[in-house]
């Protein structure tokens, strides 16, 4: 969009619509007689561009929700499963007989033995065609805390969530006090940290015997790349 030159009602002279006084005879200049007219179409392409910037800016922000990071955590073999396997079964046969127990467990024993554990429970409940799936856990140990990486998937979508947090335990039972949430790589605003965690619960939950077990766990110690949880009567 163009101004139209103000033409001067005295000399005649042609002026622009910045100036107040015409600039060859100095008369006022009668603003109120400016239009515009339809010239370069600036307006136009501003709009257009506006348009294409909150385009690209949802684009880039569907991306990130999208864009999965790298689970920190070491992935062990079969056997190292096995081993968390057998700790794990032992825990539950202390909390059954009511007698005290710890078991240490390596990040690449837990994580092998969530991998299996993760396959076994999606076999068991099968794919609901309109439910998110669970398609890994992967811990990392450090002296800060743990982080836990849930990746899901509903058809050909995949989520990644990131919690990171101090865990502990208050009574009975494992608890994160949560310090950073993450969808993709989009981190959580802080007030919604709770809730958001509340709604990752039944995805956990489908791993029955293990969430019984952290369900009785009194004590839990974490060190970089290793846990312990002990189960008292």
């Amino acid at each position: 969009m163009s101004p139209t030159l103000i033409t001067c009602s005295e000399c005649g002279d042609k002026n622009t619509p910045t100036q107040l006084h015409c600039k060859r005879c100095g008369a006022k200049l009668n603003l109120n007689s400016v239009r515009f007219s339809q010239g370069s179409g600036i307006g136009r392409w501003v709009g257009r561009l506006l348009h294409l910037a909150v385009f690209v800016a949802m684009l880039t922000f569907l991306g990130l929700l999208l864009w999965s990071p790298e689970p920190e955590g070491a992935v062990g073999s079969r056997e190292d499963g096995y081993v968390a396997y057998q700790n794990m079964v032992q825990l539950m046969e202390a909390i059954a007989s009511r007698r005290s127990l710890y078991r240490d467990f390596s990040e690449e024993e837990m994580n092998a033995y969530l991998a299996v554990r993760v396959d076994d429970s999606v076999e068991e409940n099968g794919r609901r065609q309109w439910q998110l799936a669970l398609e890994s856990i992967n811990l990392s140990f450090t002296d800060a805390g743990v982080t836990v990486h849930i990746t899901t998937r509903w058809r050909f979508l995949a989520l990644a969530y990131t919690l990171q947090g101090e865990p502990f335990v208050e009574g009975r039972g494992v608890q994160l006090r949560l310090e950073r949430v993450a969808l993709g790589r989009v981190r959580i605003p802080g007030p919604l940290l709770h809730a958001f965690a509340m709604r990752m619960m039944p995805i956990v939950e489908a791993l029955d015997h293990d969430w019984a077990v952290l369900q009785n766990v009194t004590r839990i110690g974490v060190r970089p790349g290793a846990c312990r949880l002990m189960v008292e009567p």
